[in-house]
């Protein structure tokens, strides 16, 4: 009897406790959102990899219950991993956050959140060139071929230098034995060539005789276009005007054109 007694009471408080349990799981909790027709639609779709019907099913889930946790983070996974939409995967992602802020998973969806945001950035297209843009581009690499021109005049005047150097530092040739040294009879070395002789030699100046033809600037007009539009290298063209500064070219000014 007392065995009897037992059972009975321990039915009435396992009963009891499973009543308990379903008064405390709320509605609209985890188990009832995914019970919702719509995302188990989703899930089945997005299991046939029919990635599209997927994020259409859950967006059917989303318009009868706005606050569908499940699948806000259905479609955040979607859009950052398969349909690559990442403006509406932060979106998603941002409302899952917003619904669900002390979820297991929340510190990983906001790792994934700030990566689709720098994803995002990079794919922004730049703005448009402006002709003052391009024109501060041209003359960059008027700029950068003259320091080009530059380097390689250096390269040879330091070339041209060293190799008269070694010549004039050899000794005298022994003009054989018995031979007294005298500093009276002695020859004198090879000179050094000077430095302005030698800039003269390495970089030949340009020929006043050569004919030019006469180019009046116009506006906008920059030494590159102008280079284009006689045919002509731009390095040749500012050779032909050494005095021109393509930095403050304005129109007006006449420019030398090589025939």
């Amino acid at each position: 009897m007392s065995l009897a007694v037992a059972v009975y009471r321990w039915g009435i408080m396992v009963g009891l406790a499973l009543v308990c349990a379903g008064c405390l799981e709320e509605p609209g909790s985890d188990q009832d959102e995914l019970k919702d027709p719509h995302v188990v639609q989703g899930k089945n779709l997005a299991k046939s990899l029919d990635f599209q019907g997927a994020v259409d099913a859950y967006g059917k889930a989303l318009e009868v219950n706005p606050a569908n946790a499940v699948a806000h983070f259905e479609l955040f996974w979607l859009h950052e991993q398969k349909v690559v939409d990442y403006s509406a995967a932060i979106y998603h992602g941002e409302r899952y956050l917003k619904l669900r802020p002390n979820a297991s998973n929340a510190e990983l969806v906001r790792q994934r959140i700030l990566g689709c945001k720098q994803e995002l950035v990079k794919s922004l297209p730049m703005g448009p060139t402006t002709p003052a843009l391009q024109r501060d581009f041209e003359e960059v690499k008027i700029e950068n071929m003259r320091l080009r021109q530059r380097i390689e005049q250096l390269a040879q005047q330091v070339a041209f230098l060293s190799t008269n150097r070694v010549y004039a530092a050899q000794p005298a040739t022994n003009p054989g034995p018995g031979f007294v040294s005298n500093p009276a009879f002695e020859l004198p070395r090879t000179p050094v060539t000077p430095a302005s002789t030698v800039r003269s030699l390495s970089v030949p100046a340009a020929n006043p005789s050569k004919p030019y033809k006469l180019h009046t600037v116009q506006s906008g007009e920059t030494l590159a276009k102008i280079a284009r539009k006689y045919n002509v290298r731009l390095p040749t063209l500012m050779n032909a005007n050494p005095k021109l500064d393509p930095r403050k070219i304005k129109s007006g000014q006449t420019v030398n054109i090589p025939q």
